[in-house]
């Protein structure tokens, strides 16, 4: 278990990595995009664009959602954890099988409608 004193210099050390982080965040995430695209399809940068669809910071922890104008449904998740002792980067790749919208009425009707929802 961490001392009190550990938690603190901890919080101290890492408060001047949190100011700048978000700017600094968003740009190595677009650079961790475009190095997987370039790697893995063979795509250069100047072939699409990245668009941030969401992003949240809480405490040290940043966590960002990418889209790209490519047509290969891919969406991008990227995770910054600046709290530990060395700051951790998770890269993960979704695709979009499936995109339906349901008003609720609908929805609501659909699933009292069939008891295998149940």
């Amino acid at each position: 278990m961490q001392s009190r004193k550990d938690a603190k210099s901890m919080d101290n050390t890492n408060r001047n990595v949190a100011k700048p982080l978000t700017f600094e965040v968003l740009e190595k995430s677009k650079m961790m995009i475009r190095k997987y695209l370039l790697e893995t399809k063979g795509i250069k940068p100047e072939e699409y664009e990245i668009f941030i669809e969401s992003c949240s910071k809480n405490l040290f922890t940043f966590k960002g959602r990418f889209i790209t104008n490519l047509p290969d449904s891919d969406f991008y998740e990227i995770t910054f954890n600046g709290y530990s002792k060395e700051p951790e980067w998770y890269f993960n790749v979704y695709r979009n099988v499936n995109y339906r919208c349901y008003g609720d009425k609908e929805l609501t009707e659909e699933i009292k409608g069939n008891e295998r929802y149940r």
